[in-house]
């Protein structure tokens, strides 16, 4: 749907009604922009508000253009009946035009309003990703240029990945800087290309004629046999993991049943960590060991409400 606030060229995406557990998927929050960019905006609650798909592809010679395809196939052509949505196919060769880009990007947050959605295309692996050039760049090495973009769009960057192990973005987040996206889905594991072109062609297909994400995920999920199942979190529910087990006082109880209930009840965790004690661990690594009082200062840095 294209949002009712006087602005042109958004488009609101509803976040879906998916049940409130802390690895779901679930868009909460919401809050006016202030800032110079947007100020005329209001994000409404449970929405996340792009008006332009940039697909970002670097991939070798001999592999499949899987961006190429779902780009001209379905993103573009969903894009042409929808004058509130524009796409782009942007080919990407080596670390420092990467970078560089994401700058670009960035910069058109300002300039141009543009609210960007990216769907990264490259082979990954599980610290980072792999480009053309056949450079390696670790996932905390670009966090910062990402951390940028979003910080512009006032914390509305979605990013999709068509990237083994693309998930694993999610383990450097530290809620001591502001939230590098709003939300993600990527694969957490090795998975061949038909499949994630199979995927992301159902999953940018459904979004872009229901415009529901929580339909969209599950058609991606639903699309192929390989088995993988892709994982979708947003810094809502990131940041309410982290909340969970900020006492002292009660931190190991509730890291325990913090485990135990998302393991038992998620099957999206099952698939994504080897074993319940492997998920402990990342529950607990996901504590900054601070207050809840200081805990709760941190809140409007990390959405960067302020």
């Amino acid at each position: 749907m294209v949002s009712s606030i006087p602005i042109n060229k958004i488009h609101a995406i509803n976040g879906g009604n998916t049940p409130n557990t802390s690895l779901i998927y679930a868009m909460t929050g919401g809050y006016t922009i202030v800032s110079d960019n947007f100020k005329d905006m209001i994000f409404k609650e449970g929405s996340i508000y792009f008006n332009k798909i940039m697909v970002l592809q670097s991939l070798d010679d001999d592999d499949r253009k899987t961006g190429t395809e779902l780009h001209d196939d379905i993103i573009s052509r969903r894009a042409w009946v929808d004058p509130n949505l524009e796409t782009e196919l942007i080919e990407i060769e080596n670390k420092s035009q990467f970078i560089a880009q994401l700058s670009e990007i960035r910069q058109s947050c300002f300039n141009n309003r543009i609210l960007p959605f990216l769907h990264l295309e490259m082979h990954g692996f599980s610290d980072g990703i792999s480009l053309r050039s056949g450079e390696n760049i670790l996932w905390r090495d670009i966090l910062p240029a990402i951390r940028d973009i979003n910080i512009a769009s006032r914390n509305n960057l979605f990013i999709s990945c068509c990237i083994c192990f693309g998930g694993h973005i999610q383990f450097i987040i530290n809620i001591n800087e502001p939230c590098p996206i709003r939300g993600f889905i990527a694969p957490m594991n090795d998975i061949y290309e038909n499949d994630l072109l199979i995927s992301f062609t159902a999953f940018f297909d459904t979004l872009l004629t229901t415009n529901d994400f929580e339909r969209a995920i599950n058609a991606l999920n639903a699309s192929n046999n390989s088995g993988v199942t892709f994982h979708h979190l947003n810094s809502e529910a990131f940041f309410d993991l982290v909340a969970q087990t900020s006492d002292d006082q009660f931190r190991e109880e509730r890291i325990n049943l913090l485990t135990n209930q998302n393991w038992e009840n998620d099957p999206n965790v099952r698939l994504i960590f080897d074993n319940i004690d492997t998920f402990r661990e990342f529950v607990r690594e996901s504590n900054d060991n601070i207050t809840p009082q200081q805990f709760k200062s941190k809140e409007g840095d990390f959405f960067i409400m302020t």
